[in-house]
């Protein structure tokens, strides 16, 4: 097997994407990505990130692997998990307090990013895929909804309506939904949201 069979076989396993470290890992020489780059083989998508030419770009995907702390939230968890038809216009993204993700934020306008307590922020984590198929960190439903009545504000009320008509007309989990709200400090709002709805 020659080093683009191999690098080809790594893309594979990883739905397409090679990441330089895997490459090294193999015991492939760096340049060999560059080489590959300039005979079209491969495209890359960001620092270290790399695509076969014949895939389209997961931008979700693209994200994690550029920021292995960070789990979509708010908006983009609730177009993730089903519970709004609407692509975001912005990536909302969750990361623990004192990361950092200037890197990212400096070379992207089209990210919003959230800091929680490192106590909180495995709470609610969930794998969700993206529309092109691959496997993403993001919070499930009850997270997402609590996340969004605490920032309510932030975002148009009708958002923080449709998700919570759209979670009560799914599979839901109340009690999951409760002990979320009252860890997360919106039981009140929570309780004053259903009374209307329901």
């Amino acid at each position: 097997m020659n080093e683009f069979e191999k690098i080809k076989q790594i893309a594979a396993e990883n739905n397409g994407f090679v990441e330089t470290c895997d490459v090294v890992a193999e015991g492939i020489r760096k340049e060999e990505l560059r080489r590959l780059l300039e005979l079209g083989q491969l495209e890359k998508v960001s620092r270290g990130v790399y695509v076969l030419s014949e895939r389209l770009i997961d931008e979700y995907k693209i994200l994690q692997m550029r920021c292995k702390s960070c789990v979509f939230s708010h908006t983009t968890s609730l177009y993730l998990l089903g519970l709004s038809d609407r692509a975001p216009s912005k990536y909302h993204i969750t990361v623990p307090q004192g990361s950092n993700v200037t890197h990212l934020s400096k070379e992207r306008s089209d990210l919003v990013f959230h800091y929680v307590k490192r106590s909180l922020f495995n709470l609610g984590l969930a794998s969700v895929k993206s529309p092109f198929g691959n496997t993403l960190r993001s919070y499930d439903s009850e997270r997402t909804i609590c996340d969004l009545l605490k920032e309510k504000d932030r975002f148009d009320i009708q958002i923080v309506t449709d998700a919570l008509k759209s979670y009560f007309g799914s599979t839901r989990d109340i009690a999951k939904l409760a002990r979320y709200s009252r860890v997360l400090g919106v039981e009140d709002l929570l309780h004053t949201y259903t009374e209307v709805l329901l």
